[in-house]
C-alpha cells in the first residue's frame, strides 16, 4: 500500500509541473530591430552571448548569432524557439562582408558596432548589455555608437 502511495505521488508532481527535477521548458521570441546604419553594404549581425567569452565581437563565440543584407544600415532579426533566461546582446555592421569587426591599428572599431542598452563611447559592458527574457516575445531596438 505504501508503494502504491509513493508511485501516486510520484506521478501527480509530474504531471503537475512543479517536479524540481525537470527544468522549465518556456521558451520564447526575440526580435532585434537595428538602426541607424552608414550605408547597404555587407550584412548586419546580431548575436546572443551567455557568457562574456568574445563579447562583443567575436562571431564564432556568441551562444547564437544571425546575419541579414543589410538596407541602408537598418535590418530586423528574429530568433526563435530560445530558453527564458540571461542574453546579453550586441551588433555590428559588416560592410566588407568578412565576418569578423573590422579594427583600426589601436584597436577600436572602424566598422559600426552596438550593444543593448549601451549609448557610450568605450567597449559594451557584458553584464549591462544582458537582458533577462523572461516572456513569450520580446521586441528590442539597437542603435550603433559610432
Amino acid at each position: 500500500m505504501i508503494h502504491y502511495i509513493f508511485a501516486l505521488i510520484i506521478a501527480t508532481v509530474g504531471l503537475t509541473g512543479n517536479n524540481p527535477i525537470r527544468p522549465s521548458q518556456n521558451k520564447a521570441t526575440l526580435t532585434v530591430t537595428v538602426e541607424e546604419g552608414d550605408n547597404a553594404d555587407g550584412y548586419i549581425y546580431v548575436m546572443l552571448w551567455k557568457t562574456n567569452a568574445g563579447f562583443p565581437g567575436e562571431v564564432t563565440e556568441a551562444w547564437r548569432n544571425q546575419k541579414t543584407k543589410a538596407q541602408n544600415g537598418t535590418a530586423s532579426l528574429t530568433f526563435s524557439n530560445l530558453p527564458y533566461g540571461k542574453y546579453a546582446i550586441s551588433t555590428f555592421h559588416d560592410e566588407d562582408n568578412d565576418g569578423e569587426v573590422d579594427k583600426n591599428w589601436i584597436g577600436y572599431p572602424v566598422e559600426s558596432v552596438g550593444a543593448y542598452r549601451h549609448d557610450s563611447w568605450g567597449r559594451p559592458n557584458f553584464s549591462k548589455a544582458t537582458l533577462d527574457l523572461n516572456q513569450a516575445q520580446k521586441t528590442i531596438h539597437l542603435t550603433y555608437i559610432n
